[in-house]
């Protein structure tokens, strides 16, 4: 199976295999925006017999600031916030999308 058999596709986010030291389980970890995400191996079985996986996400600690000086999503996303407040809150006239 290829992407090319789903249409056009893109990398929504990328994961990483890690194994547990505990239960010696193989899952997977990554990062989608401002979410962790953790995919887990179920310990059911599909009908067919096949794996069953859960995707898993939380709200993500907030990352401190790059070691290349660059602030972090976080940081944009509130540097941003101002932004808003001073968005005027009527459309311009003959705006032709008036939201």
């Amino acid at each position: 199976m290829s992407s090319a058999d789903f249409g056009p596709s893109f990398p929504l986010c990328r994961l990483f295999r890690k194994t547990s030291k505990r239960t010696e389980q193989d899952y997977w970890v990554g990062r989608l925006g401002m979410a962790k995400v953790v995919l887990l191996k179920s310990r059911e079985t599909a009908d067919d017999g096949g794996e069953i996986w859960h995707l898993m996400v939380q709200q993500a600690e907030e990352k401190p600031r790059q070691h290349d000086g660059k602030p972090s999503q976080v940081e944009r996303a509130k540097a941003n916030e101002p932004l808003a407040a001073a968005r005027p809150s009527r459309p311009a006239p003959n705006d032709p999308l008036p939201f």
